[in-house]
């Protein structure tokens, strides 16, 4: 449970070591400088789908041909189920926190990974409002757009980055997300209606 908000003019203090311009990389020393001691990196929107993608292709690579990794939101599918069925079937998560514990929707997937952001499982409650984890970079607070996206592609540390990216976004952004990397959009709304690419 969170107990305050900080002000916007607080936050506006803050803005410029959100800048991207102040990670430095060289490339040459494979390293990370930081232009700004107030600055840190937080690879939270990558890092699951990244570990996730090794994971499951080093796996590939040593002969399974069959594999399903759930890593919280992450989903890795190498090949198809063993029993003889052509596809998984992927639940994405109804994000009403009412009803929690069902699916809104179910897809079948063999060969691909599925990977969802969403304001369901990372929040804080304050006044009967839900404040997601995830941070607008131009308000700098949290965004209430979206209840989840959820990006269907092969590699699942670009589905991981695809969907943050997705989940700040509107409805054309979305959709011009999906037709730039080649990927299926299915995002859910504030009032829970879904919509995909």
């Amino acid at each position: 449970m969170g107990n305050y908000l900080p002000d916007q003019a607080y936050l506006e203090s803050l803005r410029q070591y959100t800048n991207i311009d102040g990670i430095i990389l060289n490339d040459e020393e494979r390293s990370v400088f930081l232009k700004y001691p107030q600055m840190s990196l937080d690879l939270g929107a990558v890092a699951k789908g990244y570990a996730t993608e090794i994971i499951g292709e080093e796996l590939r690579q040593k002969g399974v041909e069959s594999l399903l990794i759930s890593a919280g939101g992450n989903v890795k599918i190498v090949g198809s189920p063993v029993d003889g069925r052509e596809y998984f079937s992927i639940g994405i998560q109804n994000p009403d926190l009412e009803d929690e514990n069902t699916v809104i929707l179910t897809l079948k997937a063999k060969d691909i990974s599925i990977v969802t952001s969403g304001d369901y499982q990372r929040y804080f409650d304050l006044d009967g409002k839900r404040y997601p984890h995830i941070i607008d970079p131009d308000s700098l607070r949290p965004s209430d757009n979206l209840k989840s996206a959820t990006v269907i592609l092969k590699d699942s540390g670009l589905c991981d980055f695809i969907s943050t990216a997705a989940f700040l976004s509107n409805n054309d952004e979305i959709e011009e997300i999906a037709n730039k990397t080649n990927s299926k959009i299915i995002w859910i709304d504030s009032n829970l209606a879904v919509s995909y690419t």
